[in-house]
């Protein structure tokens, strides 16, 4: 059984599972339509198609999307962060390199 509500009066009226048709409302007499959705018609609008993607495949193609601006923005981090380093690490390497002391100063005495 299932349980509806009167379009006309908002009474609880009780229907079979199955069943399908015109009735009339046993409190006010109003007549109504009732129509039970198969599982194929509910299975249809589940999987209705937006801009050529299924809802699943809208979601995954989101994620992927997600997905690859997340890797793109982590390898710049990276990018910065090893080139901020590599400069560090040569312009220290270059200023012991200009330090040492000559072999002019070495031998002189």
């Amino acid at each position: 059984m299932v349980e509806i509500l009167c379009p006309h009066c908002d009474e609880e009226i009780a229907l079979d599972d199955d069943a399908e048709g015109e009735f009339e409302c046993p409190y006010c007499d109003g007549e109504f339509e009732w129509v039970v959705e198969s599982k194929n018609e509910a299975e249809q609008i589940d999987s209705q198609d937006y801009g050529g993607y299924s809802n699943a495949a809208s979601t995954i193609r989101e994620m992927i999307s997600r997905g690859m601006f997340g890797s793109f923005f982590l390898a710049g981090v990276v990018m910065i962060i090893v080139g901020i380093a590599g400069i560090s690490i040569s312009a220290s390497l270059w200023g012991t390199i200009t330090d040492s002391p000559s072999s002019d100063t070495l031998g002189a005495g």
